[in-house]
């Protein structure tokens, strides 16, 4: 990649390339490489790079001979995209289906070391007449070019640099705020206080404790459910600003043990969700009046990083979601 950042900025900049070669009566000539143009410089050096290469074999004996990219079909109007190396593998491997089969049987496009699971092999062998065997325009791939993809499937999807692709760990996710003067067993529900939109800030009464829950949960590599019980770090902050929380320190939240989560009904339904994180504040200590936001901070199971509800990039109405004002 650097050899080809390189090329690129030689011939941006206007220099004049020459090399030496012998000629059958073995004398020299001068090859002048300034008539090349940059996109058949970089293809000889991507060529090269490439060379043996299973998934540029994929990409130029398969999608590229088989037509995938014509006017029409895969050509930017819709994904899969195979018009280049990078668009082709980024919209299959560990891409989600837009529509399986009826059974559900295909989660992902193309899935590594899996051609029973992965949707394109399904796609280029079927033999059902209303899918429709892809590619559609152009003739059927050959057994050969059909194991080609099966086979750089198996090898586990390597890209053309090598890379092995992975799923991201998904980060928790955020399902509901609650809040309670003095605590959920014995205090009033204040959901109602929002008014006339359910973003709008709580209100909460002077002089009173209040006592607040968070819904959050998380999930696997596999989109199986993890318990908020299993969360760790577990703080939250109380800022004046809902906008700004810079140098606003973290404090400890409350978590139930993993065996008994607070049920509480989801918003507009009646199943109920558990709630594990909680924390409590006392009015007096806040100016009435005054908009204030929190936001918690947690870690995954199996994440390193922290994720924020809500963050700085969240939309406003999430920021004021997460936010109260104290009643004079």
């Amino acid at each position: 990649m650097k050899k080809l950042l390189v090329i690129s900025a030689l011939l941006g900049v206007g220099l004049i390339w020459s090399c030496s070669t012998k000629t059958v009566e073995g004398e020299t000539e001068e090859v002048n490489l300034s008539s090349w143009t940059l996109e058949e410089e970089l293809q000889q050096e991507a060529d090269s790079a490439y060379k043996g290469n299973l998934y540029y074999r994929v990409f130029t004996e398969v999608f590229e001979a088989g037509n995938c990219a014509s006017g029409g079909c895969h050509d930017g109007s819709f994904e899969p995209d195979f018009r280049t190396l990078y668009s082709a593998y980024n919209s299959l491997v560990l891409h989600p289906v837009v529509k399986s089969d009826e059974q559900g049987t295909f989660k992902y496009r193309v899935e590594p070391h899996n051609t029973d699971s992965s949707w394109l092999v399904e796609r280029i062998t079927t033999d059902d007449a209303v899918l429709g065997r892809m590619p559609l325009y152009s003739e059927p791939l050959s057994t050969e070019q059909i194991n080609l993809v099966k086979e750089w499937i198996n090898g586990g999807c390597v890209d053309e640099w090598g890379n092995v692709p992975s799923l991201p760990n998904p980060e928790p996710v955020f399902f509901g705020v609650i809040a309670f003067v003095g605590d959920k067993d014995t205090g009033e529900e204040l959901s109602y206080t929002r008014g006339e939109e359910f973003y709008y800030p709580l209100q909460f009464p002077n002089n009173e404790t209040i006592e607040i829950w968070v819904g959050l949960y998380d999930l696997t590599e596999d989109g199986d459910f993890i318990l908020g019980g299993e969360l760790t770090h577990n703080k939250y902050q109380i800022s004046d600003d809902v906008y700004d929380f810079a140098g606003v320190p973290t404090q400890d939240m409350t978590v139930l043990p993993l065996a008994t989560p607070f049920m509480y009904p989801i918003p507009n339904s009646e199943d109920m969700a558990p709630y594990y994180h909680s924390f409590k504040l006392n009015t007096a200590d806040f100016t009435p009046g005054v908009n204030y936001g929190f936001r918690v901070n947690v870690r995954g199971k199996d994440n390193t990083n922290i994720t924020i509800f809500p963050d700085d990039d969240s939309p406003f109405y999430f920021k004021t979601l997460f936010s109260f004002v104290v009643n004079d």
